[in-house]
C-alpha cells in the first residue's frame, strides 16, 4: 500500500517584487498549495495540519515573501554586502536598477533567472528544513489567481508600516476593475492595467533625486524605516508617483479620482486588489 498524502490547497500567498532582465522590476503573487506523504506519527498523522499551517507556512513566507527576489547566478548582477547592508545592481533592458537596504529585505535565489520553478525549488528548501523524518515526498505547486479581468505588476515600499511591506522593493500581480455609472469598463481597465504593467508605485515624499545614467532618467527613492535603511533607483520611465503612501486604498483612491476627471458627473467605481483576494473600493462622483 502507498503512503497516504496529506495536502493543503492556498496554504498561503506571497507576495513579491523580483528582477528580470527583459522587464526590470517586477510584481509577482503566487498562491501555495502543498501536498506531502510519510510514513504515520504516534498521532496517526502525517503531520498535523497546525504544524503546516504555522511551521511550513512561516519557513515558506520567510523565505520570500515581500521580498525582492534576486537570481544570483544572472550575469546582468552584482551583489555586495556591507555595514549590514546588502546592495544589488542589476542590469536591464529597460535600465539599470539598484537596491540597498537590510539583508532580509532581499531573498537571494541560487538560479540564473526567476521563475515559477526557481521559486518553487527554494520554497521547498525552506520548508524540508521544518519537516519532521517521517515526511518523505514533498510538492509544491505555485499558481496565478485564474480571476477574470486585466490586471497589472506593481511594486512599492511603505515606510511606516510595522510589518514587512515597509521594503521598499516588494510587490503584487493584481487585478483591477473600473465601473462607469453603473457599468463597468473593459477598455479603460484595459488601459490602467497597461499603464501600470510592471510600474513602481513611488511615493512623491520619498523620491530623492532625478540623475542620468547613461542616457537613462532614473529616479532615486529613500527612506529609514523601522527594519533599516532603503534606497532604490530605476528607470524613470516605469515609476509612477502617487502623493502620499501607496497604499492599495490610496491606489483605489487615485485610480477613481483620475477616472472622475475624465468622466465629469459620471459615478465611479474602482476596485482594486492588491494581491489575492484583498483590495480596496474607491467611489467618486454622483
Amino acid at each position: 500500500m502507498s503512503l497516504p498524502i496529506l495536502f493543503v490547497e492556498h496554504l498561503t500567498t506571497i507576495d513579491c517584487a523580483l528582477f528580470d532582465p527583459r522587464r526590470g522590476l517586477v510584481g509577482a503573487t503566487w498562491i501555495v498549495d502543498l501536498q506531502m506523504s510519510g510514513e504515520l506519527d504516534e498521532q496517526g498523522m502525517v503531520l498535523d495540519f497546525g504544524r503546516v499551517k504555522s511551521e511550513v507556512r512561516q519557513a515558506i513566507e520567510s523565505r520570500v515573501d515581500h521580498c525582492l527576489l534576486v537570481p544570483e547566478q544572472a550575469p546582468e548582477i552584482s551583489i555586495r554586502q556591507e555595514s549590514g547592508l546588502l546592495e544589488v545592481r542589476m542590469e536591464s533592458d529597460v535600465g539599470p536598477i539598484r537596491h540597498r537596504g537590510p539583508g532580509q529585505s532581499c531573498s537571494l535565489i541560487e538560479a540564473p533567472r526567476i521563475d515559477r520553478a526557481s521559486v518553487t525549488r527554494a520554497c521547498l528548501g525552506a520548508a524540508r528544513e521544518v519537516l519532521p523524518d517521517n515526511v518523505g515526498e514533498l510538492e509544491l505547486n505555485l499558481r496565478c489567481e485564474q480571476g477574470e479581468g486585466p490586471f497589472f505588476r506593481y511594486c512599492h515600499g511603505l515606510r511606516r508600516h510595522a510589518g514587512n511591506c515597509q521594503r521598499i522593493a516588494h510587490g503584487h500581480r493584481s487585478r483591477l476593475e473600473i465601473w462607469i455609472g453603473g457599468g463597468r469598463d473593459p477598455e479603460l481597465e484595459r488601459e490602467w492595467a497597461e499603464r501600470w504593467r510592471d510600474i513602481y508605485l513611488g511615493t512623491r515624499e520619498h523620491l530623492l533625486q532625478r540623475f542620468d545614467a547613461g542616457g537613462t532618467e532614473c529616479l532615486r527613492f529613500g527612506y529609514r524605516a523601522l527594519q533599516g535603511e532603503f534606497l532604490l533607483e530605476l528607470p524613470a520611465a516605469r515609476c509612477y508617483l502617487l502623493d502620499g503612501a501607496s497604499t492599495i486604498e490610496r491606489i483605489a483612491l487615485h485610480l477613481a479620482g483620475e477616472c472622475a476627471r475624465r468622466f465629469p458627473g459620471d459615478a465611479i467605481q474602482a476596485r482594486v486588489w492588491e494581491g489575492v483576494n484583498k483590495g480596496a473600493i474607491a467611489c467618486s462622483g454622483v
